[in-house]
């Protein structure tokens, strides 16, 4: 997904304290992205793998 490694960092822009980097930037993509993409389930998938970038592995869809 091209879209999540171009938004992967968008939280440190939007940082949160106490929130990881990658969960704040999947929070800021899925309000982002919900006006531009009416696929629920694609805006998820994209969420997940922006969160999993750095311990992605064969149990998820990354």
């Amino acid at each position: 997904m091209h879209i999540a490694v171009l938004m992967h960092d968008w939280g440190a822009a939007w940082k949160m304290e106490g929130v990881d980097h990658a969960v704040r930037s999947a929070q800021v993509a899925k309000a982002y992205l919900q006006d531009t993409i009416k696929d629920h389930a694609r805006i998820e998938h994209i969420a997940e793998c922006i969160v999993n970038h750095h311990n992605g592995s064969k149990e998820k869809s990354i």
